[in-house]
């Protein structure tokens, strides 16, 4: 009998395809119409998240969330105001709302060809939360579907437990599985506590869903042509020779160097200036993924730790240092860009 082929597991949103910028556009109008009303718009957004923040704990991935969240937005807002709420604006968010799961997302680029390479040495699974009649329907749409077949899982909470029971309804062996998704705390920690091995999409992760992955390392990847190298060729830039791509992670690596003979823990912000030559001399790498600029993406050389504060990487070194009986030497490499100059981590 064939040995049977290990198994990865896909999220949806923001890993197949691009969600994100559909709600982004649903927001941008949303917002329009408040100041349309003669809303301030600081004063709409702020009140927004906030209530958008509570509903997500209590409703989770519910279809009415939105809309509740943006209605609840508007009568507080009229409320303080002093003034009627007007119920053709009220049905009007409510459509508006709807729109998130009417569109059609666009696919990531390299979906299919990706997707198509996979499946001759990979079973692929879809796994995802949220409404099944629209993550099923983007499958579709996105002409991906067919790479998964029967192979399809959307649950209203995506945690441990559920991803334990997709585990045992498919006979998964973990240790053989991997899991991609875009979201630390929903895609890859679960993952983590199953047993499984994660790649982390650098594709853009809510507010709500950023947590530090501090169990073990994980791979990160910036596209799924990454994804595909981490799986096929062990790291995301293929069987390519590491050589630095700057004259600054050059001369960085060229002293870190010198500091092999001790237990090294790096840390820090730019794929290309910091964490790949801290990889490429065996240190421990936590990279703190929020602030670096367009230039600095590159694929990285292998897996890392991942903290969103210099408080969370601390915590994380905190906890395994002193694995080995050599004595441990900590390298900070952590910086400022401007605003405009934001990394493919989108933060909402």
């Amino acid at each position: 009998m064939r040995p049977r082929k290990p198994a990865v597991i896909f999220d949806g949103d923001d890993t197949l395809w691009r969600a994100q910028p559909i709600f982004k556009a649903v927001l941008r109008s949303f917002y329009d119409q408040l100041v349309q009303q003669g809303f301030a718009l600081s004063e709409a957004t702020s009140l927004f998240l906030s209530i958008n923040r509570d509903l997500l704990q209590k409703m989770r991935f519910a279809r009415d969330r939105l809309s509740l969240a943006m209605v609840s937005t508007y009568e507080t807002l009229c409320s303080r105001a002093g003034v009627d709420v007007k119920h053709s604006v009220l049905r009007g968010l409510v459509d508006l709302a709807e729109e998130v799961y009417a569109r059609s997302p666009e696919p990531m680029e390299g979906a299919y060809r990706v997707l198509a390479t996979l499946q001759h040495e990979y079973e692929l699974y879809f796994y995802s939360g949220g409404i099944a009649e629209t993550q099923i329907r983007r499958l579709a749409q996105s002409g991906l579907l067919d790479f998964f077949q029967e192979r399809v899982f959307v649950l209203g909470i995506k945690d441990s437990e559920a991803l334990n029971g997709i585990l045992s309804r498919a006979k998964l062996r973990p240790e053989t599985s991997w899991m991609v998704g875009n979201s630390p705390k929903f895609d890859l920690l679960p993952a983590l506590h199953t047993g499984l091995k994660g790649i982390w999409m650098c594709t853009g992760v809510w507010r709500e869903e950023i947590e530090d992955i501090g169990l073990v390392p994980v791979h990160a990847a910036f596209s799924l042509d990454e994804v595909a190298s981490i799986l096929i060729e062990g790291t995301g830039f293929g069987k390519s020779i590491y050589m630095p791509s700057s004259l600054a992670a050059r001369e960085f690596r060229s002293w870190l160097l010198g500091l092999v003979e001790q237990e090294l823990w790096g840390i820090g912000v730019s794929p290309r200036d910091d964490i790949n030559p801290f990889l490429s001399v065996g240190a421990k790498v936590i990279w703190i993924p929020t602030m670096f600029g367009p230039t600095d993406i590159e694929p990285l050389r292998g897996p890392v730790f991942v903290a969103f504060s210099e408080h969370g990487a601390q915590t994380i070194m905190d906890a395994r240092i002193g694995s080995t009986s050599l004595p441990s030497k900590a390298v900070w490499r952590l910086r400022q860009v401007g605003a405009n100059e934001r990394g493919v981590l989108v933060v909402d």
